[in-house]
């Protein structure tokens, strides 16, 4: 509770929602456009009470929040940094940020403004998610999101939204899902790859329902 007020303090347009650490971050509620998350300090106190016993913690919906967070990811054999590094002598370094170490010993640096997400964004190991543990939260089971630095966030660099891509401008005319944006052909590419080689086999009997669960959750994830 005390990390994502003072989220909310340090960037009031942050909106968030409720979660729990089941293997993946589950959030108790739909959180993407144009459902679920809120910026009210004191709706952040009703749902933290409501859950409490359920171990929560908050995460920022980045799309609603204008915000755009670059995870720079070093398990299961990933080197962003590496990968950073080398974007970084090409375009230049990335503006100083407010910048957190995720239990894996990763990390997350935010930026305002908007670019396509996904799994592998700006190259192998550096992504670009939907939504995470706002910085300072502890998440039962996983780890600190441990702040780093503190400092203004900035806006994200033009050549971030280059190789990402441009985040897609909603059609005011246009029917969206209650939970997340409709698939991009990036989204669908990477849900292939995993399907065809690293999802887990739902096997009826041997725990089939909450491996296809686990499956649908990472799917989730990446758009």
């Amino acid at each position: 509770l005390k990390a994502a007020l003072n989220w909310l303090k340090k960037y009031p347009k942050a909106q968030l929602f409720p979660a729990r650490w089941t293997d993946t971050h589950d959030p108790f509620m739909k959180w993407g456009e144009p459902d679920g998350a809120s910026n009210d300090p004191e709706q952040i106190k009703v749902w933290f009470s409501q859950f409490r016993m359920e171990h929560v913690y908050f995460c920022t919906a980045f799309k609603k929040s204008g915000l755009v967070l670059v995870d720079v990811d070093v398990k299961k054999g990933r080197d962003g940094e590496k990968t950073l590094r080398a974007l970084e002598g090409q375009h230049g370094a990335l503006p100083e940020t407010l910048w957190a170490t995720t239990p894996s010993n990763g990390s997350h640096l935010y930026f305002k403004g908007a670019c396509k997400g996904g799994v592998d964004r700006l190259g192998e190991g550096v992504d670009i998610p939907f939504m995470a543990p706002v910085p300072g939260s502890h998440v039962k089971g996983k780890g600190v999101y441990k702040i780093e630095k503190t400092a203004p966030i900035p806006e994200l660099p033009q050549w971030v939204i280059d190789i990402a891509g441009k985040a897609k401008e909603k059609d005011p005319g246009e029917q969206q899902p209650a939970l997340v944006p409709r698939d991009d052909p990036d989204a669908i590419k990477l849900a292939v790859k995993y399907l065809e080689g690293a999802a887990p086999e739902a096997i009826e009997g041997n725990a089939g329902d909450p491996t296809t669960l686990e499956v649908a959750r990472k799917l989730h994830d990446l758009g």
